[in-house]
């Protein structure tokens, strides 16, 4: 059984790398939890369970022996992405199922399934990922083409405008510190996570 400083230390991680998704101004956030999935199943339940209320939910994208890829993603914000013209056209090119989130996310899982047992398993990252994540489209374009030099590099490189770029990176330090301070004065997860953010 998880003793609750280890799931408070989980915990604090997806405060730390999640927080715009907690609060509803990303679409999802992705972070490295450094242990095999086995080692924190119990702690992914529990805590998914927390968030579900909330419109939270967690995927394991990848599971290898060290560590697993976790997902926090807000389900209607992704489906407001996946809205998007261009971003739609852009990942059903490349065989995405659009029909819900829960379609796209599988389709996202069997991606890092292949990357995983490609030999260039780094060349092979799906690094479409980005539209899910809440990146714009001539950003993810920027990165994944690799020839146009970046304006703006913060929690993703930009390629467009780099004021606008500059301005959602302030929005989610800002989140992020206060939603880090109000976790570490003792708020837990699920409370956060109904919370609306004021920049």
């Amino acid at each position: 059984m998880l003793d609750q400083t280890t799931a408070r230390t989980l915990d604090r991680k997806i405060v730390r790398h999640c927080a715009p998704t907690l609060v509803g101004v990303k679409p999802a956030s992705l972070f490295t939890c450094p242990a095999p999935y086995c080692a924190i199943a119990e702690w992914f339940e529990a805590c998914s369970h927390k968030l579900a209320p909330c419109g939270v939910s967690m995927e394991a994208l990848s599971r290898r022996k060290q560590a697993t890829l976790v997902l926090v993603c807000r389900t209607k914000l992704v489906e407001r992405t996946l809205a998007h013209e261009q971003t739609a056209c852009y990942l059903s090119s490349l065989g995405y199922e659009l029909s819900s989130c829960e379609a796209c996310l599988a389709s996202l899982r069997a991606r890092f399934a292949r990357s995983q047992g490609s030999p260039c398993a780094g060349s092979s990252f799906p690094h479409e990922i980005g539209l899910l994540l809440g990146y714009p489209f001539d950003d993810v374009m920027g990165f994944i083409d690799g020839t146009r030099p970046c304006v703006a590099c913060g929690p993703w490189k930009a390629y467009g405008n780099a004021q606008q770029a500059c301005e959602r990176f302030e929005l989610f330090r800002s989140c992020t510190r206060q939603l880090t301070e109000r976790f570490d004065a003792g708020e837990d997860i699920k409370s956060l996570a109904a919370l609306e953010f004021a920049a």
